[in-house]
């Protein structure tokens, strides 16, 4: 079982990213808003990547460091919701899918992202193969003994 201070070591280390990744998911939702016409979240100084105006205390901090302190696998949590008003929409229906969209948009473009900068930076650890992303050569470099 991991020590103490190494469950803290591991919540600090993943923390940032999960708060930065829910923070990158609640602007989505208002920049998309405003592109369809609706400044509600920028008029109501929420359309930042600042994370203070987004932050939930139970939702980004204390609820996944609980889940992180627990070993779970499932890492779980949620920022204050961006403030929209559908009825400033160009077109009221179309604005909503797409103002909805584009939290679940923005999680999977930051997944996408990290997969690359953690694939670049494994393919570069890796003696066996040229650098380059390259990922069919990658996950077969990952069971080979040559991969450190």
């Amino acid at each position: 079982m991991n020590s103490f201070s190494d469950q803290i070591q591991k919540v600090s280390i993943h923390l940032v990213p999960f708060m930065m990744a829910v923070i990158f998911h609640e602007y989505a939702h208002g920049w998309v808003a405003a592109r369809w016409g609706d400044s509600t979240a920028k008029d109501q100084g929420r359309l930042t990547l600042n994370p203070i105006p987004h932050m939930d205390l139970f939702g980004c901090i204390i609820f996944p460091a609980i889940f992180m302190l627990l070993n779970t696998p499932l890492l779980f949590g949620w920022a204050k919701p961006v403030p929209i008003n559908p009825s400033r929409f160009r077109k009221y229906r179309q604005g909503l899918f797409c103002v909805s969209f584009a939290g679940p948009c923005m999680n999977f473009l930051l997944a996408f992202c990290s997969a690359i900068c953690c694939n670049e930076s494994a393919v570069a650890r890796c003696r066996c193969l040229p650098c380059g992303p390259n990922i069919l050569l990658y996950r077969q470099s990952v069971d080979s003994p040559l991969y450190t």
